[in-house]
């Protein structure tokens, strides 16, 4: 006879509270602050503006960097505002 496989029941607002600690981490573990990424963004495109790096190329790199860094930091306050809210449905 084949083997069931058991089912666990979480509790949503744990798994949460689980996320927001993994996102808080992976905030915290990022090397380096969006300032400093920013500075050496602009230093390494000042060195290959030389070899026809352009304005796009730095400004692509800027956006993708200042994205990421704003939707973790966004995802963060959305996870602590949903787990401290005793009317929400999450």
């Amino acid at each position: 006879m084949p083997k069931m496989e058991e089912t666990k029941v979480c509790n949503p607002k744990s798994l949460d509270m689980n996320n927001s600690k993994k996102l808080r981490l992976e905030i915290e573990a990022r090397p380096g602050s969006a300032m400093e990424k920013t500075t050496n963004l602009l230093d390494l495109w000042h060195e290959r503006n030389g070899r026809g790096a352009t304005v796009e190329v730095l400004v692509d790199a800027l956006l993708k960097l200042h994205l990421e860094e704003s939707t973790l930091l966004l995802k963060d306050m959305r996870d602590l505002l949903t787990i401290g809210n005793p009317y929400s449905e999450s």
